[in-house]
C-alpha cells in the first residue's frame, strides 16, 4: 500500500481490464492518487473497454461502459513508445511536473463514455473528459512526436492550470 514511485513498465501487453470512470488500468496507487516518477515504454495498453460496476456485477463493455483510462500519471512520469488504444475513457490522464509523453500511438480511446456530451442520448457516464488523453495542473509537460487518431472526443487535451507545456511535432 502507499505511493509506489519510480517503477518501470516495459514490453507489456495489458488488455481486457476494467476500471471505473476517472481511474485507470495502470498508474493508480492504493488509497488514491497516481504513481510518481513511473516510466512506461514499449507497451501496448488496450483494448481495455470495460467499466467496473462493483464486486457483484459483470463489467460493462464497449460504448458507454463507464470505464477509465489506460494510464494515470503524476510528477516525473515518462510515457514513450507505447500504443495506447481502445481504452474506455482515454489513453492517459493526470497532472504533474516534468511529464514526458512522446512517440506514442494514441488511438480509438473514449468509447466507454461515448457520446460524451449532455442532453438526450448522452452516456450516463458523460463527464466531458474522454478522448486520446487529458492533462491538468501540469508544469513543463512535453507532448512530442505522438500519432493521435480516431479518438471519440479530444485528441490531446490540456484541461486547466497548465503552464510551460511543449506540444510539438504531433500528427493529430
Amino acid at each position: 500500500s502507499g505511493n509506489n514511485s519510480f517503477n518501470t513498465w516495459m514490453y507489456l501487453t495489458v488488455r481486457n481490464y476494467s476500471s471505473s470512470v476517472n481511474n485507470a488500468v495502470m498508474g493508480n496507487v492504493n488509497g488514491g492518487g497516481s504513481g510518481v516518477g513511473d516510466t512506461y515504454k514499449y507497451n501496448t495498453i488496450g483494448p481495455n473497454q470495460y467499466g467496473w460496476r462493483g464486486d457483484d456485477k459483470a463489467p460493462a463493455q464497449g460504448q458507454s461502459s463507464g470505464g477509465g483510462y489506460g494510464i494515470n500519471f503524476s510528477d516525473d512520469t515518462t510515457i514513450q513508445h507505447n500504443c495506447l488504444t481502445q481504452n474506455a475513457q482515454g489513453g492517459f490522464n493526470g497532472s504533474g511536473v516534468n511529464v514526458d509523453i512522446s512517440r506514442n500511438e494514441i488511438s480509438q480511446n473514449g468509447l466507454g463514455v461515448y457520446p460524451d456530451a449532455g442532453g438526450p442520448g448522452a452516456s450516463p457516464h458523460s463527464c466531458g473528459c474522454s478522448g486520446g488523453g487529458k492533462m491538468h495542473f501540469s508544469t513543463n509537460a512535453t507532448l512530442k512526436h505522438n500519432y493521435v487518431h480516431d479518438n471519440y472526443n479530444a485528441g490531446i487535451w490540456l484541461d486547466f492550470n497548465n503552464t510551460g507545456a511543449d506540444i510539438s511535432f504531433n500528427y493529430i
